[in-house]
């Protein structure tokens, strides 16, 4: 099978981005859409070959994809990803060398597993690399999020910003004080 054989127009109500179909959640909205573990639940799919319909509002078969792996690869490789795909490691303060260290820790611990056991959990080896590559592609973005604050940083930024936005509203300055101004700015 090769890329001619997938029109665009067969991919067209199909999305990998989660956030077209995220459901409703009581966390707040911006540490909601910077929770990494929402992309597992698009991963898993993905990977059993299934892509998310946003005109329908439900996963549907892709035409011609073979299932990468067994029920048994499926729940391992679901189990490999909760570990780096958490928000503990993307809201995490890591430098650029623990970034890479971490990334090549966790891969060369847990890709070996796929070469020793892909027949048990139902991999063609040709798909070894695919696979391997998701693994490290998942783990070394998750890192990469938390590089200098990461994602924390965002949340620290955009809380800066409203509380910055907040006391800086004209309509919240009595009249009377518009002209004077606060502090050691009083005229």
């Amino acid at each position: 099978m090769n890329e001619e054989d997938y029109s665009q127009e067969e991919f067209q109500p199909y999305s990998f981005d989660s956030k077209q179909h995220s459901a409703p959640s009581e966390q707040v909205g911006i540490i909601r859409e910077l929770n990494p573990s929402r992309f597992i639940e698009d991963e898993r799919h993905f990977m059993r070959g299934e892509l998310y319909n946003g005109e329908k509002g439900k996963y549907e078969k892709i035409s011609n994809f073979t299932p990468l792996m067994n029920d048994l690869g499926f729940s391992k490789y679901i189990s490999i990803l909760v570990t780096p795909v958490t928000s503990l490691v993307t809201f995490g303060n890591y430098t650029q060398k623990e970034v890479n260290d971490l990334t090549r820790y966790f891969c060369a611990n847990i890709i070996p597993l796929l070469f020793i056991y892909y027949k048990e959990f139902g991999i063609l080896k040709e798909n070894l690399p695919i696979i391997t590559s998701h693994i490290f592609m998942w783990t070394f973005a998750s890192l990469k999020k938390g590089f200098g604050g990461g994602d924390r940083g965002v949340i620290s930024r955009s809380i800066s910003e409203n509380i910055v936005r907040h006391f800086n509203r004209p309509e919240d300055t009595p009249k009377s004080e518009e002209k004077k101004g606060w502090g050691f700015l009083k005229k």
